[in-house]
């Protein structure tokens, strides 16, 4: 429930933390440690398109960005009990 201008965004870009070696009809690809998981993981193998062209997975949605921090905090407690 926070503001997207509070958001870490560019901390929730999923990313390698080792080469990944892909193969294509091509040969094989190595990609570089710290390449963007969506960059490879969401291509479709029949036509090459990136199905999730959005690299940032995580931007979450804008619900209860205008609550007060106590409508923040009931909300919260009442889905506690669901």
């Amino acid at each position: 429930m926070l503001n997207s201008d509070k958001r870490d965004e560019p901390g929730s870009i999923q990313r390698t933390s080792d080469l990944v070696q892909l193969p294509t009809p091509s040969g094989v690809v190595t990609l570089p440690v710290g390449t963007p998981i969506a960059q490879f993981a969401n291509i479709d193998p029949n036509s090459g398109a990136n199905l999730c062209p959005d690299f940032i997975e995580n931007q979450g949605h804008y619900f209860g960005v205008e609550l007060s921090s106590e409508e923040k905090y009931a909300l919260t407690e009442f889905l506690k009990t669901r």
